[in-house]
């Protein structure tokens, strides 16, 4: 029995952005930062708005974070997931994304995590520990 993970070299990661700062402040909303960094990812991955039908987000939004950035990018995915797991969010987004991509539920993965807590405290908001936007898209792997 083969102790490799059925997942594994079902998905590539195909574009990736990162915003970050040395001080742990960036400048504009989630939102905006947020919207950054996918344009960027999709620039880095050769992809549009257009390819995504899967999205993987747990920051940004009040209740179905997924569900608001899709209806904010005016996309209507397949696929979306908002699993919030504390620190381990963004990484547990990323292979459920891979787990829908080896299912065939969906075929482009975009996953964002978003959060600005220092310079949101800055202005008066909660914050709540370190800060990063992320955007990551994924495909599946080509068979040969």
């Amino acid at each position: 029995m083969s102790a490799t993970h059925p997942g594994r070299g079902a998905a590539a990661i195909v574009g990736v952005a990162d915003a970050v700062s040395p001080t742990g402040e960036l400048e504009g909303t989630n939102r905006a930062i947020e919207m950054t960094v996918i344009r960027e990812a999709l620039e880095d991955a050769g992809l549009s708005l257009s390819d995504v039908d899967g999205v993987f987000a747990c920051t940004g939004g009040a209740f179905m974070h997924s569900m608001e950035l899709a209806e904010y990018l005016a996309i209507k995915p397949v696929w979306t997931d908002s699993t919030q797991t504390g620190g381990s969010s963004f990484e547990v987004l990323c292979e459920h994304a891979t787990a829908a991509i080896a299912l065939g539920r969906c075929d482009v993965a975009l996953i964002t995590y978003a959060a600005t807590p220092r310079s949101s405290r800055k202005r008066g908001g909660p914050g709540f520990g370190g800060g990063a936007q992320r955007a990551v898209l994924a495909l599946p792997t080509p068979t040969r």
